[in-house]
């Protein structure tokens, strides 16, 4: 009997053993796809660039400050760079949307993984699929995806109330309490995921003088560091209302010292 079952606790490590190394296949193909060395398109990489650049700057241009007038032609623009500005406070149905597009990239990934680790590729679409939609995850669409899972998180109800001392019954019990518990694990998938994917796309040249070069992705974590604050901050000091004296100002003092932070990083460090 003890030899029985020795054989079955050893069957039961070899399969422990063989669904880790697949497991751990899995994750390597993913990461590959990532970081796969490929010809990046110069225009789109501009463009990229624009628009994030476009995104940090929303944060200080939209903090509700008294701004000149001469400055208003500026604040349209960036608007347009930041569309969770133009999506309606009380609208979910791009909440659902985006999580149904997350799910599905998730799948996605599963998917890579899985095929990686039977090395049997049958749909090449896939792998690019895969890519192109984790490097927008990371880039352009990671403000404004967090920036409405963050607004629906602190929002009670499509009345378009938010969370206050006088709504906390209301806001934490019954359905919307299954809503905002939803709301904070997706997206917390949704920042590991892109952590992931912003620590694995470095730079295989590190000596390279290339301006499109991507900077080491310790830098890029900083980066998306200060953005998530910024972000989450930038929805939170709504709950102050449109007239909040302090919001701007907590705004203003984060983004002065991220940016200075960043140009110290990326200049001397």
């Amino acid at each position: 009997m003890s030899d029985k079952n020795a054989m079955q606790n050893k069957e039961n490590e070899l399969n422990l053993e063989d669904l880790l190394k697949k497991a751990k296949d899995g994750l390597f193909g993913v990461l590959f796809i990532c970081n796969k060395n490929s010809e990046e398109n110069e225009i789109l990489t501009w463009v990229e660039m624009i628009i994030d650049h476009a995104q940090d700057l929303s944060f200080a241009l939209l903090a509700n400050t008294n701004w000149q007038s001469e400055m208003k032609w500026f604040q349209v623009i960036v608007t347009y760079f930041t569309p969770e500005h133009l999506v309606p406070s009380t609208d979910r149905i791009v909440f659902t949307t985006l999580i149904v597009l997350l799910a599905f990239v998730l799948l996605n990934t599963l998917w890579v993984g899985y095929s990686f680790s039977k090395n049997n590729f049958r749909y090449m679409w896939t792998l690019r699929l895969l890519r192109a939609t984790l490097g927008l995850f990371a880039t352009i669409l990671y403000i404004p995806i967090l920036s409405i899972f963050t607004r629906i998180f602190i929002q009670c109800s499509p009345s378009g109330d938010y969370l206050s001392t006088d709504d906390l019954v209301k806001c934490w019990s019954g359905l919307e309490l299954l809503v905002r518990v939803g709301t904070l694990v997706v997206t917390l998938i949704f920042i590991v995921v892109v952590i992931a994917v912003v620590a694995t796309m470095y730079e295989p040249d590190p000596k390279t003088k290339a301006v499109l070069s991507r900077p080491h992705s310790r830098f890029e974590l900083l980066y998306v560091g200060f953005r998530t604050v910024l972000t989450v901050s930038a929805q939170v000091m709504e709950i102050d209302g449109k007239e909040s004296t302090w919001g701007p100002w907590v705004i203003s003092v984060v983004s002065v010292f991220s940016a200075l932070c960043l140009v110290w990083c990326y200049t001397w460090v």
